[in-house]
């Protein structure tokens, strides 16, 4: 259900975001209504989930991307933490695996809600 793109080691920007990314199983668009729907959705699982960044701020999903990351895929920004970028190599790898693994959980719940509709990928992506 996920691939790991993430955030480069090397140069990685201070300031970097966890994305979950949504992609139609059938290979379409996402029309925008579907679109502000599936932000909301993800927001509701964020928030009953309980997910914060590294720094323990809460998750506030919104609009990142369509369609340049990932073809015909909405990218949403489930939060900016400035604090990754100045961790170490080894914790940080911890943290955006947990963070990847949260995300993942969000799919899933949504994937419950609309079986067989949409895949999705989730990474650290620069803001």
């Amino acid at each position: 259900m996920s691939e790991d793109r993430g955030a480069k080691r090397s140069g990685l920007s201070l300031s970097t975001g966890l994305a979950i990314f949504v992609m139609r199983q059938d290979g379409e668009e996402i029309s925008k209504k579907d679109q502000a729907d599936i932000i909301k959705l993800v927001s509701k699982y964020a928030k009953a989930l309980k997910i914060t960044s590294a720094g323990g701020d809460r998750a506030s999903p919104r609009h990142y991307d369509y369609g340049s990351y990932e073809k015909k895929g909405l990218g949403v920004l489930l939060y900016e933490d400035f604090i990754l970028g100045e961790m170490p190599d080894d914790i940080r790898a911890d943290h955006e695996d947990g963070g990847k693994t949260d995300a993942m959980k969000i799919a899933k719940a949504i994937d419950k809600q609309q079986p067989r509709t949409y895949s999705f990928k989730a990474y650290y992506v620069e803001v």
